[in-house]
């Protein structure tokens, strides 16, 4: 087995300025490559796009 066919999780801790729209699309972009944990506030709004993105396409 070769170990790069395995996936391995990175996990990142960024500081950003509270409604920094950048940051967000950034977010985005990465779609179902991304989890956000923390903060609450930021993980339920990434959530609430990407449940608005899947009635799209349902």
């Amino acid at each position: 087995m070769h170990n790069n066919s395995r996936r391995a999780d990175i996990y990142y801790k960024l500081c950003y300025r509270v409604g920094d729209h950048n940051v967000i699309m950034r977010l985005r972009s990465w779609g179902p490559n991304v989890e956000v944990i923390l903060p609450s506030d930021l993980r339920a709004q990434i959530k609430e796009y990407l449940e608005k993105n899947y009635k799209l396409y349902q």
